[in-house]
């Protein structure tokens, strides 16, 4: 799939230029697209629990910079974004959080039970 940064929900274009030139504090120009493009990819990168394949481009539509992520089919799952989800099972009388490398095994019977 891909994700578009500059693109609001109804599809109108909005672009991300003057966020680009207040988060970089310097003048739009290929260095500073690149410098932002790297750091997200460094973030999401340390965020992301599971590997999936990513690439980085943009696109000027209308004057407007449009940031895209393509996310490839993960060949494992699951992949999570750390901080968003936590999946726990019951473990005698306590609950504990699954570690995501768990997840598959755990979602995959026709009833899981324990979960909530």
């Amino acid at each position: 799939g891909h994700i578009y940064l500059g693109v609001n929900d109804d599809c109108t274009i909005s672009g991300i230029g003057e966020s680009l030139r207040e988060w970089g504090k310097e003048e739009m120009g290929e260095s500073l697209i690149d410098r932002y493009l790297g750091a997200l990819k460094s973030r999401i990168k340390e965020l992301m629990h599971g590997e999936v394949a990513l690439g980085f481009s943009h696109v000027e539509i209308d004057g407007m910079l449009i940031a895209i992520i393509e996310v490839a089919e993960a060949t494992h799952g699951p992949v999570a974004i750390q901080q968003e989800f936590h999946l726990y099972v019951r473990s005698g009388s306590s609950n504990r959080k699954a570690p995501p490398e768990q997840w598959k095994s755990i979602l995959k019977t026709d009833k899981p039970q324990g979960l909530f």
